[in-house]
């Protein structure tokens, strides 16, 4: 826990022993345990409430996509083609090649499928839709959460009029991913486009949330996609306009998966374990009754404070003090990341009082219960503040602006983010991710005709933030 290092053996282990996952059957596959499965479900809810206030609908597509279908997209199709895991025999019969089915890598195949059987008229649109589903894509080298073979992501389309209508809903979907990033996760990103050799296969523009995680690589959280007419031209999605003119339509599409779940243990936990934000914490706050003469009066006070939380839908567990030590408790409440902790004894029982503890801040404080079921937003927003502080200023101070090349070259572990002048064009950026193991992560604007790239040395140029990523 020393370095905080997705792929270290001591992490895996942190994981495994605050009952996160299991490693699945088959290699690069894990199992979500009840509690990653409650922090992806209460995600998973926030996302939805705005998703609602969009006008985006849920619905649930099939796994199965014929290859014939994925071969028309070739953008697309080639940039999965090495990961995608194929169907080739059904039983004891092998299928001819024009009948192989692929388990989805992406789904713009059968959204566009969709699209083209639901839309006739300019009336139609906009449509909006989500689906909350797994994916697959067979990886090189896999980690818990962060890439895997088959993970669980959102995946959300967009079917508009016209540029137009398309434009104005980048904004509201991007604010969205944003603001849940950062108010509910409480992971400060980064936001802007990605370069051409970064943009997603087939589509015109790519944007990107991303984050710097503690042992200075990337992750990319969750990306939004300009699909233009590619797709609705392949697949034919048509519709009459209002001076009854057939029409292709504008799509879109944006996504985050279970990776962001890495983001969140990854950003917040320090040398004790874990440490989640209150807002999507499996349990909020866990009860430890203190063993004393006065245990049945103890505990049936702690099953009111139980009661009374859960009326004001906190999330909250009654530990069962029976089977380990306090310290035992506390260092596993420690290491699983449990907002707060609070424990009854004799003198509390005694005073009406309850002693609380904080993760996040390691502070312990005495209170009448009533005032604290009372001061518990306070509570937990200074929670939030302090985690949200926390994270931001060490993303704000891994910034370090580079001009020579030559001398980015030589830096040896490159665990910053570099704020470089990029020219944005495929060719140099290959050349840069061969000599340097990095590559663009954020677009952040255009810079003045003068300036110039610092690799190639060609105008214009990209005020560009390159890094390693995950």
């Amino acid at each position: 826990m020393k370095k905080m290092n997705y792929q270290s053996q001591d992490w895996i282990k942190l994981l495994q022993e605050t009952d996160l996952f299991l490693y699945g059957l088959i290699r690069g596959t894990i199992l979500l345990t009840p509690r990653s499965q409650k922090i992806w479900s209460l995600l998973i809810a926030k996302f939805d409430e705005q998703f609602v206030q969009l006008g985006i609908e849920n619905v649930n597509f099939p796994a199965l996509i014929p290859m014939t279908q994925i071969e028309k997209e070739t953008k697309n199709f080639t940039s999965f083609s090495t990961e995608m895991l194929t169907i080739t025999q059904v039983g004891t019969k092998k299928l001819d090649k024009a009948n192989w089915l692929v388990l989805r890598p992406t789904s713009e195949v059968i959204f566009s499928h969709y699209f083209h059987n639901k839309i006739r008229s300019y009336r139609d649109l906009p449509i909006l839709i989500n689906q909350w589903t797994n994916v697959w894509r067979w990886e090189k080298n896999t980690y818990p959460f962060l890439r895997t073979n088959e993970f669980f992501w959102q995946e959300g389309h967009g079917v508009f009029q016209n540029r137009k209508a398309i434009t104005d809903f980048f904004p509201k979907i991007n604010k969205c991913y944003q603001t849940i990033l950062e108010k509910t996760c409480l992971i400060p990103t980064i936001f802007g486009e990605k370069s051409k050799m970064e943009t997603f296969a087939g589509a015109i523009k790519t944007w990107t949330h991303e984050t710097l995680l503690p042992d200075g690589q990337f992750l990319q959280l969750a990306t939004t996609h300009d699909l233009g007419k590619q797709f609705s031209q392949i697949f034919q999605i048509n519709f009459l306009n209002e001076k009854n003119q057939k029409s292709l339509v504008e799509q879109s599409s944006w996504g985050l998966s279970t990776r962001v779940l890495a983001a969140i243990f990854l950003t917040h936990a320090d040398e004790k374990g874990l440490i989640l934000p209150p807002q999507i914490a499996d349990q909020q706050i866990w009860i430890l009754p203190l063993k004393s003469n006065d245990h049945s009066q103890i505990m049936q006070w702690c099953q009111e404070m139980v009661e009374k939380l859960k009326t004001h839908q906190y999330r909250v567990k009654l530990i069962n003090m029976q089977e380990k030590s306090l310290g035992s408790w506390i260092y596993k409440w420690e290491k699983s990341g449990i907002p707060i902790r609070i424990e009854i004894g004799k003198e509390e029982l005694k005073n009406n009082m309850i002693t609380y503890s904080v993760r996040a801040t390691n502070q312990k404080s005495k209170m009448k219960f009533d005032l604290f079921l009372k001061s518990l937003p306070i509570i937990i927003s200074k929670i939030e503040e302090t985690m949200k502080t926390k994270a931001k200023s060490r993303l704000n101070n891994s910034y370090k602006k580079i001009t020579d090349f030559l001398k980015y070259a030589q830096i040896p572990e490159k665990n910053q983010a570099y704020l470089v002048n990029f020219c944005g064009q495929q060719k140099c950026e290959k050349e840069i991710q061969v000599k340097t193991k990095t590559t663009s992560r954020v677009v952040m604007e255009k810079l003045e005709k003068t300036e110039k790239c610092f690799h190639c040395q060609s105008t214009p140029a990209f005020k560009t933030i390159f890094g390693r990523s995950y």
